[in-house]
């Protein structure tokens, strides 16, 4: 089996940094989200695997960096609505670590699907600036069971093999100092960086004008100078091309963005092909993307 990748037809600039791969075991991961001391934020658990593997569980224990607290766990996209129940609990080993778990006894979700769970982070207010690892437990805390991470198979009965990505927590700039002149929730240094006032409250500004705030651009730690659109291919809500109202399709985000601009697209599998004459970025989020059609 063979994926091609995209078709690029650009004499200009492209910075493609999606990871295609070939056929291989599903790939669950951790992704990357920014947060300042004191508030909270969504992490995602997403599953990567070839079209047409299909799955009736998950379940992982997840490291926290210190300060960091769950407060809750959500179904993603991937999973249908109604079928799994979702639980998390604190790690009984003492640890800063959180157990998740979906199952269900009827409902089955695809290995293509995306987002599989939501953790709602609390960041204490004391928290450093920095950049902090997410990562699945290395190691059984019960002999008998696969308590570190596990993906069951159809009905259930058996564990499927699967590799792991590890995320990270950016609190702050995640490069430290802090100093926010203005208190508007972005510090200067990342103002500065990107033409943005540090003298003055711009949070609800858009410099981009890509529909997306100045104070949203920093907490999901992308450039608000740059015209950003968001792609996840299992979503099926209003699409505006936004991070909670995303295209899901990599063409309608192409088209959409403006040349130079930005295309992120959340972990998941397309058999899509697409041609891009313009000069952009392509961005793989919260997991690997693959992107192409299977050909024996």
């Amino acid at each position: 089996m063979k994926r091609p990748g995209i078709v690029l037809i650009c004499s200009l600039l492209l910075v493609f940094v999606i990871t295609l791969h070939a056929a291989a075991d599903p790939l669950l991961s951790l992704g990357t989200t920014n947060v300042q001391p004191g508030d909270s934020t969504l992490l995602n658990l997403s599953i990567t695997g070839e079209p047409g593997g299909t799955y009736a569980g998950v379940n992982a224990r997840i490291i926290l960096p210190e300060g960091v607290s769950v407060t809750g766990v959500s179904g993603g996209a991937g999973l249908p609505s109604g079928s799994f129940t979702i639980d998390h609990h604190p790690s009984s080993n003492g640890a800063n670590e959180v157990a998740v778990i979906a199952y269900s006894g009827s409902g089955t979700y695809k290995g293509d699907s995306g987002v599989l769970l939501s953790l709602n982070l609390n960041v204490a207010a004391s928290a450093s600036n920095g950049t902090y690892a997410v990562k699945f437990a290395e190691t059984n805390t019960n002999p008998l069971i696969n308590s570190k991470h596990a993906l069951s198979n159809a009905d259930g009965s058996t564990s499927v093999a699967h590799s792991i990505q590890n995320g990270s927590l950016i609190v702050g700039s995640g490069g430290g100092g802090g100093t926010d002149t203005d208190g508007d929730g972005m510090e200067d240094v990342y103002e500065e960086k990107y033409g943005l006032n540090p003298l003055v409250d711009d949070r609800n500004g858009d410099l981009d004008g890509d529909g997306i705030t100045n104070i949203d651009e920093y907490k999901k730690g992308t450039n608000p100078a740059l015209d950003t659109k968001w792609v996840e291919f299992s979503s099926k809500g209003t699409e505006k091309g936004t991070f909670d109202e995303p295209y899901n399709t990599v063409e309608e985000g192409v088209q959409a963005v403006a040349p130079g601009g930005e295309v992120i697209i959340k972990a998941g599998t397309t058999d899509e092909t697409s041609i891009i004459t313009k000069k952009l970025i392509i961005e793989a989020t919260g997991g690997s993307v693959f992107i192409g059609e299977e050909e024996d």
